[in-house]
């Protein structure tokens, strides 16, 4: 069965401040190499200011001179297993893309890492593909 996939890259960041409402990571490398995240990236609590439904936190980019002003990619929507969340940005243009596109966290809390997959022009048409992925 084919998946559409062309590609995946694998952004990984490290942990450069935390604090009780959000954390930042700072970029380390990614595999290939890609141009679809900024250097800085943030994750932070969700406060219910948007309709989004079933979320805990948000992606937000540094696209701006302040957070505030800086775009909310996705919300992280819990995968069922630990520590691995999923996204979709709707807004392909905001990561150098032209179509909604999967992204997977994973997170590595005692090595204070955080590893984004992004699946360019690519969002799975079923739970069941989404859930292979993840």
């Amino acid at each position: 069965m084919g998946t559409g996939i062309n590609q995946k890259f694998r952004y990984t960041y490290k942990v450069s401040m935390e604090l009780k409402a959000y954390t930042i990571y700072d970029f380390v490398h990614s595999y290939p190499t890609g141009n679809h995240l900024p250097e800085t990236v943030r994750i932070e609590a969700f406060h219910g200011k948007s309709e989004a439904i079933k979320i805990a936190d948000y992606f937000r980019i540094k696209d701006a001179r302040s957070w505030e002003k800086s775009s909310a990619i996705t919300g992280l929507f819990v995968s069922g297993t630990e520590s691995v969340f999923y996204g979709k940005c709707q807004k392909p243009y905001l990561i150098n893309t032209y179509r909604k596109t999967l992204l997977i966290f994973r997170f590595d809390h005692e090595a204070e890492k955080m590893h984004v997959d992004v699946y360019p022009n690519f969002y799975p048409s079923s739970s069941f593909e989404l859930k292979q992925l993840v």
